[in-house]
């Protein structure tokens, strides 16, 4: 009995007690993140976009972006909604003036910052160099061709609202997931829906990809793995906000509890191997430097680093 007790105790502090090997204070709140290589791209609500060598630990010149006006304001900070990078530029969707939407390209010359009609842009990726791929609330989709600022081909999945989408590393497939709990395969050079999945039975907040294995979070508190088109299930305690798969496809994590801990998980077993205690806000993004590495976000100005095995 008490042997038992001992190693309860063991699994505990093994699963609770592993502290984050590394610290990002901003001076901003964390909206998103995005890595490429060793450069953490931070996009924040004070007009910047934060960036961030992980292998020099040291934080480096920002992506600066203007102040915006409002319709109470002439001049109040922009939040950046998402961030892609493609070789050597930067794209960033961004609030403008009096609520609109913009894309701006940052490469080391500078800053080109392209206004969008659509205000209700979510997401913005991209396709190839000149190829941008915005995605609407509306669930909608746009090939924004970047040198004429114009739509050259749109999409629409369903009436259910857009939750996320994700590209796979070659940008050959979308996968899209609304908040009718579907989610979606795109094939993006045919320009057709090749596959669907009826993964949740609520809204679809968070999906990630890594080497053809997809990982969905959703406000029906399920995480959903589906891997050679068979889905798996893990139930949470809360709304699952978050979720992140390593590139290789072989080790998931997500938002797990009210407290915004953060469960890992083995995508073959399905087998949990640790948990982190964070003590953020609610999780906005996890990435995965490799199998036993990651970073979080919360909407809060720390950005965190774990070793987790």
């Amino acid at each position: 009995m008490i042997k038992n007790v001992i190693l309860f105790l063991i699994f505990l502090t093994l699963s609770y007690g592993i502290e984050p090997y590394d610290k990002i204070e901003l001076s901003s709140n964390a909206m998103s993140m995005n890595l490429d290589r060793n450069l953490l791209f931070i996009a924040t609500d004070n007009s910047s976009v934060e960036v961030y060598d992980i292998n020099l630990s040291k934080m480096l010149e920002p992506i600066k972006l203007p102040y915006i006006k409002t319709y109470f304001s002439d001049e109040i900070p922009a939040k950046t909604f998402s961030i892609d990078t493609f070789k050597d530029k930067v794209m960033i969707l961004h609030e403008e003036d009096f609520g609109k939407k913009a894309i701006s390209l940052y490469k080391k010359s500078g800053l080109n910052t392209i206004n969008l009609k659509n205000e209700s842009i979510k997401k913005a990726l991209f396709l190839d160099e000149n190829t941008a791929l915005l995605a609407s609330i509306s669930n909608e989709i746009y090939y924004f061709d970047i040198n004429s600022s114009k739509v050259i081909f749109s999409f629409k999945f369903s009436t259910a609202a857009l939750g996320d989408i994700t590209l796979s590393k070659d940008k050959k497939m979308l996968y899209v997931a609304d908040e009718g709990g579907t989610i979606y395969v795109f094939d993006t050079q045919k320009k057709e829906i090749v596959n669907k999945f009826n993964a949740h039975k609520d809204s679809v907040y968070s999906i990630d990809c890594g080497n053809s294995v997809v990982v969905t979070g959703s406000a029906d508190k399920n995480i959903v793995v589906i891997k050679d088109l068979k889905m798996n299930f893990v139930t949470s305690s809360f709304l699952v906000y978050c979720v992140g798969i390593s590139s290789s496809g072989k080790v998931f994590a997500y938002m797990d509890g009210e407290n915004s801990d953060i469960t890992i998980r083995d995508t073959l077993s399905m087998q949990k191997i640790t948990t982190l205690q964070t003590s953020m806000n609610t999780i906005n993004s996890i990435i995965f430097i490799d199998d036993s590495t990651l970073i979080a976000s919360g909407y809060g100005n720390e950005i965190l680093f774990w070793r987790f095995r």
